[in-house]
């Protein structure tokens, strides 16, 4: 099994927020709804008072409606390292990545490392059906509504989006290891269907691991490099559980 380190990614932490807010809107709703009762108004300007738990009551189905997008994008996110963690034994994952390159900052959302070399993967939860090509700039997402209605959205293709963290992250690497090591990208969907034309891998969860095994077929990186990128990588994962790094000659964390 690959080494996973244990964190608490961003958007664990944005789910959780998203969903405590809920439940505090929800919370103060019922208790207004609860006082506006026991007060028992008669007058029209007391039966106005019933408009604030109805008003708290529809602020909270549209917090609940934004939380979902983080929700789903963190259970998104189990299902790929759920995935990653059945990689062998001479795999590393480090998750939620933040590196600085010449005052450029991104995030990556999972970096796979191995003797094979380095693998960049983003991951989307988008739902529907999702088209794309290569190098188009944008790609298409089509879906329904909750009245059923059919519609399109133009996001920017995730391909290159990724192609500039492959790029920031052998920079850094480079810049701050000395270490130059081949960086290969791949895209996970975890909700959707996909009608895509590209060279880039851009699959499902369950299609991630083979997707890597099958083209880490040559060692490319030599021990003492190997620890020097995991050690560098360690220093920039979101919050984790244990935070001490790996040393030489010492298992990344897990």
């Amino acid at each position: 099994m690959a080494r996973v380190a244990k964190q608490t990614t961003t958007l664990r932490r944005q789910a959780l927020i998203a969903g405590a807010t809920v439940v505090a809107i929800l919370s103060a709703a019922f208790v207004a709804l609860w006082l506006v009762i026991r007060s028992r108004p008669h007058d029209l300007n007391g039966l106005l008072l019933f408009l604030i738990p109805f008003g708290l009551l529809a602020v909270a189905k549209m917090a609940a409606d934004f939380s979902l997008i983080y929700i789903r994008g963190y259970l998104g996110e189990r299902r790929v390292l759920k995935e990653l963690g059945k990689l062998p034994d001479d795999y590393w994952v480090f998750n939620d990545i933040d590196i600085r390159v010449n005052d450029d900052a991104v995030q990556i959302d999972h970096v796979v490392v191995s003797p094979y070399g380095l693998w960049c993967i983003e991951t989307k939860s988008h739902r529907g059906t999702i088209r794309g090509k290569e190098r188009e700039h944008t790609w298409t997402q089509i879906k329904r509504s909750d009245s059923g209605r059919r519609y399109r959205k133009k996001f920017y293709n995730p391909i290159a989006q990724n192609a500039t963290h492959c790029q920031r992250l052998g920079d850094y690497l480079k810049q701050h290891v000395g270490v130059a090591p081949p960086v290969k990208s791949a895209v996970v969907f975890t909700g959707a269907r996909l009608e895509v034309d590209t060279a880039t891998p851009v699959v499902a969860p369950r299609e991630l691991r083979g997707v890597i095994q099958a083209s880490d077929t040559r060692p490319r990186l030599e021990e003492k490099e190997l620890r020097m990128i995991l050690d560098a990588l360690a220093h920039h994962e979101g919050p984790r559980e244990e935070s001490t790094p790996p040393a030489e000659g010492k298992q990344a964390p897990c």
